[in-house]
């Protein structure tokens, strides 16, 4: 990793998640995330303009294991691609990816990992949640993930 990325403040980060099934909201959560230490090479090659740094995916996986650092992947993972233009800036110092995960997607995963993910699919962020959310058919997803440097 670059000396001058490993004395810059860790980035931090917010993710907030809806679910619905038709027009009924399941469930709602906002909370903090970790960036782990491969995000902050993916920040060394995006400064140095490498190809596959953007962080463009969002993965869903199944490990209850708590986010460390030192994480690369999700298990059992879905990863796909966010939207086009799925991006905000809500600050000069923050970006803000939406994303969603439709009825068609991953279904019969018990969620309880969320990753974000560069073009490459290296590990930028993780989030693990207290109680695993059971994708089905029915049930529609989105939220948006905001990260801070």
């Amino acid at each position: 990793m670059s000396k001058f990325i490993e004395h810059l403040p860790r980035p931090t980060g917010v993710v907030s998640m809806r679910a619905w099934r038709g027009k009924t909201l399941v469930e709602a959560w906002r909370e903090h995330n970790l960036v782990v230490d491969s995000g902050r090479q993916i920040l060394t090659r995006a400064l140095r303009g490498d190809a596959g740094s953007e962080v463009t995916k969002i993965g869903f996986g199944t490990s209850d294991l708590a986010a460390d650092v030192g994480d690369t992947v999700l298990v059992d993972a879905f990863i796909k691609r966010m939207d086009s233009g799925a991006y905000r800036h809500p600050s000069n110092r923050s970006v803000e990816f939406s994303f969603n995960l439709t009825n068609l997607q991953a279904n019969g995963l018990a969620i309880m990992e969320i990753g974000l993910f560069s073009e490459d699919e290296n590990l930028f962020a993780r989030k693990v949640r207290s109680e695993p959310l059971n994708k089905t058919a029915d049930l529609y997803i989105e939220g948006t993930w905001t990260i801070t440097y």
